[in-house]
């Protein structure tokens, strides 16, 4: 499939569905899908649930940056996404919506596969152009954590930081590291992957 295509709304996914076919998936299938944000939310790094998803190349980069209307478009994705989250956007901020306790219910937990799902969004928003609106998500998601609306990982958290700065993190096969406070995981963790990109 042709990511520019596609995202300005002229051409398929590899599965015969238009971008506007996406937004309209309802919450249940966007949970129980497992290959739309690959679509949605492209990354340069290939995906092992979605191996044939489309990759973010330097040239798509490109595209997507300087296109009013991909722009356009991918914000939208982005509010289908928050609306899947319980969370609505005033025009200026992001704001619980009248139905995120019982959305939360679906996308939070320790273990929960969402949180891989935000971190790709922060991601392809930040190498997209949208960097405003994935260092607001981020720190939108940290203020619902310490005011205690939701209580994520710290791992979570340390690879939504560094995917608001840009940079991206393979997670480990298992990792065991005692964490004595926040700060101290997410500077070890982010150092990590700034020694993989060089």
């Amino acid at each position: 499939m042709d990511l520019e295509n596609f995202y300005k709304g002229t051409d398929t996914d590899n599965n015969g569905r238009t971008l506007y076919q996406i937004w309209c998936f309802n919450d249940v299938e966007l949970e129980a899908g497992h290959d739309w944000v690959q679509i949605l939310f492209p990354l340069s790094e290939k995906s092992s649930c979605c191996p044939d998803a489309p990759l973010l190349t330097s040239y798509y980069v490109e595209i997507f940056r300087t296109s009013k209307r991909i722009q356009r478009n991918l914000f939208v994705s982005f509010l289908r996404f928050c609306s899947f989250l319980g969370l609505e956007y005033d025009g200026a901020s992001l704001l619980k919506a009248p139905d995120y306790n019982d959305r939360a219910k679906v996308w939070q937990g320790q273990y929960n596969h969402n949180y891989l799902r935000i971190t790709r969004v922060i991601g392809c928003l930040y190498l997209c152009g949208l960097d405003t609106i994935a260092q607001d998500f981020y720190s939108f998601l940290v203020k619902i954590h310490t005011d205690g609306d939701a209580n994520f990982p710290v791992m979570s958290l340390a690879f939504w930081e560094a995917a608001s700065k840009g940079v991206m993190l393979t997670p480990p096969k298992k990792v065991v590291i005692p964490v004595e406070n926040f700060d101290e995981i997410t500077d070890h963790i982010f150092n990590m992957g700034q020694k993989k990109s060089k």
